[in-house]
């Protein structure tokens, strides 16, 4: 029993990192991957690790509580931080998504997504669903799996917990920015073109009064998005790749997070 124990404990430990990851990585949370299915693959990640943690089975026991419950949750904080660099491109281009279906006053067309239980909106679904292909399609899960498992060997399970630089709290919120900038990279040029729709709208609502512009204009942005964006897909793919590209680096990036 005390061995069977042991174990559970070493899995659990084991697990946390994996566990906090698909929690927040919208290329767990978005395809529906919750309950056991969840647990299920982060199982399966920190199978390969337990045999590498075996030998210091009796210490994680010996810890007590107080020590594995702080062991357990730094591996979750570095497991979110991992999640969270990771999930910069799917939300900038939900958030892209976001800015062109409000621009094109279609925000009240927001449906309800059941595996985040909150409103997204049609576009910013389309985006990011052509994110994740473009991630699955590169080989994407790959590297997250392997930098889950780069991490371990820059921080390992039973380290203390490494300190924060002391711009972290800075550098956290800039990926606020970088989400935005993504975001305006991805979405920008169709935006662009709802101005122009929109100031072509103005001006012949000016030459002629009579023609209800505000009924119109609803449709024919709608219209103008639609009519561009199959054209403007092939460079937004090409954009998208550029962007998961630099996911390669975030291993790195994590670095400069954490000291």
């Amino acid at each position: 029993m005390e061995a069977l124990f042991g174990n559970v404990v070493l899995m659990a430990v084991c697990m946390a990192r994996p566990t906090a990851m698909i929690l927040i990585l919208p290329l767990f949370t978005r395809l529906g991957v919750t309950g056991i299915l969840r647990t299920g693959i982060a199982f399966a990640l920190a199978l390969p690790v337990a045999p590498h943690l075996a030998n210091d089975l009796p210490n994680v026991i010996a810890v007590g509580g107080g020590t594995l419950t702080a062991i357990v949750l730094k591996e979750m904080v570095l497991g979110l931080l991992l999640g969270l660099l990771f999930g910069v491109p799917f939300w900038a281009a939900q958030s892209a998504g976001d800015v062109i279906d409000t621009q094109r006053g279609s925000s009240i067309a927001y449906m309800v997504d059941p595996t985040a239980l909150s409103e997204v909106s049609i576009t910013g679904t389309f985006l990011e669903l052509t994110m994740l292909a473009l991630f699955f399609i590169g080989g994407g899960p790959n590297l997250v799996i392997g930098a889950v498992y780069d991490s371990l060997l820059l921080w390992p399970i039973m380290a203390s917990f490494p300190e924060f630089h002391p711009d972290t709290g800075r550098l956290l919120l800039g990926l606020l920015d970088k989400v935005l900038l993504l975001a305006l990279l991805i979405g920008g040029p169709i935006v662009l073109v709802l101005f122009a729709v929109e100031a072509a709208m103005a001006l012949i609502s000016r030459i002629s009064p009579q023609l209800p512009m505000s009924d119109l204009s609803l449709p024919i942005k709608g219209i103008a998005v639609f009519a561009i964006l199959p054209v403007y897909v092939v460079f937004m793919a090409d954009q998208m790749k550029r962007i998961l590209g630099q996911l390669g680096g975030v291993l790195p990036e994590l670095g400069r997070y954490l000291q």
